[in-house]
């Protein structure tokens, strides 16, 4: 149905010239439509509520449960979709000239979408996504972990962590990184893996916030393995030790089957043409994006931290310029500080707030920075690029 092809053209600010193309990066959501008559688990790719896709019928059952159960709790799936577009003269220059697309969903593997269980009540954050690291001891805890082994044999947990003591036979006290699962220890990290951390850790502690940790488990009715999904002290961005607390929304219990309401659009006043409707593509991501129904970020919107929205005035400046910028208040801060440490009594102080004042500015530049790249990326007050 061309209608889908008509909307794409749409989100992309319009077909290509002839002979090239376009790709770009949008945020979609992914809605199931448990009403649609053409599919009993079409799920639509939308970009501003215009369908641009369907997930495709060979991955829309295994999809249908997780992305029901997000629509079901009140929320609505978001994710990166990559939309390549060209328009070409017929190969024998006859005829209208053809648009052609196609859409690929950035999606985990099915039941790697959703949590298990939910996450703690209370003051928590969680921290990013990071590379697999194994917890060890689990199997002494397998009768809390048996009621969490997933059907599939894997799924997503939300683990807290926290700061444990081990006392050696020497006396000497060493810490390390103790995981919770709703209250329950289910685990540690080893000596050198506890090391990479402690220090964020320590430091969401004496924010009174607790940190969380995404975790992957796998096992079956005989063991269990937890493997944390967090990113290691030194690969924590500034943006989220400053920023605000990184939660995930609240989820119904997982079930067989979830209560979704209808969202089927229908046919749009174009005519049907022969051929199946575009489908998406699936490929492996890094990150999970779940979001609100009422806060859905619109598409190719570049996500921003309070703060950090660029002004007219800003975009005058590139990033690289605001990155030096950024550069040249620490140095100034120090400079300023040293001055301000000779003066008795009070000089300490003022040297510290100053040097803090510098660092400060250059977060905030690399953030507009950042948010800049972001909006040239996606095609946000510039046109999409052309190959």
């Amino acid at each position: 149905m061309f209608y889908h092809q008509a909307n794409i053209a749409k989100v992309i600010g319009g077909k290509p010239p002839v002979g090239q193309s376009i790709e770009m990066n949008v945020d979609a959501q992914l809605v199931p439509e448990p009403d649609n008559p053409h599919g009993t688990h079409a799920i639509s790719v939308r970009v501003n509520g215009r369908i641009i896709a369907y997930i495709s019928k060979d991955d829309d059952a295994s999809y249908w449960n997780d992305i029901g159960r997000i629509a079901a709790s009140g929320h609505t799936a978001v994710t990166t979709a990559r939309i390549w577009a060209s328009t070409q003269r017929p190969w024998d220059g006859r005829g209208a000239n053809k648009f052609e697309s196609r859409v690929t969903l950035v999606l985990r593997e099915p039941n790697l979408l959703t949590p298990i269980n939910n996450a703690p009540t209370g003051t928590y954050s969680v921290l990013p996504w990071g590379g697999g690291l194994q917890v060890i001891k689990e199997e002494n805890h397998f009768d809390v972990l048996f009621n969490y082994v997933p059907p599939s044999g894997v799924g997503m947990l939300l683990l807290t962590m926290h700061r444990g003591i081990n006392r050696l036979k020497n006396g000497t006290e060493k810490q390390f990184i103790e995981v919770r699962l709703e209250g329950e220890r289910v685990g540690e990290l080893s000596g050198a893996t506890s090391g990479h951390y402690l220090p964020v850790v320590e430091h969401m502690e004496t924010m009174n916030v607790l940190p969380v940790a995404w975790a992957t488990i796998k096992g079956s009715a005989l063991a269990a393995q937890l493997t944390l999904q967090a990113a290691k002290s030194t690969e924590i961005p500034d943006e989220w030790i400053i920023g605000p607390a990184t939660t995930v929304p609240k989820f119904v219990p997982h079930s067989d089957s979830y209560t979704i309401p209808p969202t089927y659009q229908g046919e749009l006043p174009t005519p049907a043409a022969a051929g199946r409707p575009p489908t998406a593509t699936i490929s492996t991501p890094s990150s999970f994006r779940a979001a609100p129904q009422a806060s859905a970020p619109a598409a190719g919107q570049p996500k921003v931290k309070r703060g950090t929205v660029p002004t007219d005035e800003h975009r005058k400046s590139s990033p690289t310029m605001h990155r030096l910028a950024g550069v040249s208040m620490i140095i100034l801060g120090v400079l300023l500080g040293g001055i301000l440490a000779l003066i008795p009594g009070i000089g300490p102080l003022l040297c510290i707030g100053v040097i803090w004042l510098g660092i400060y500015g250059n977060i905030v530049r690399r953030r507009i920075a950042k948010t800049l790249e972001a909006e040239a990326s996606s095609g946000q007050g510039t046109q999409p690029s052309s190959r």
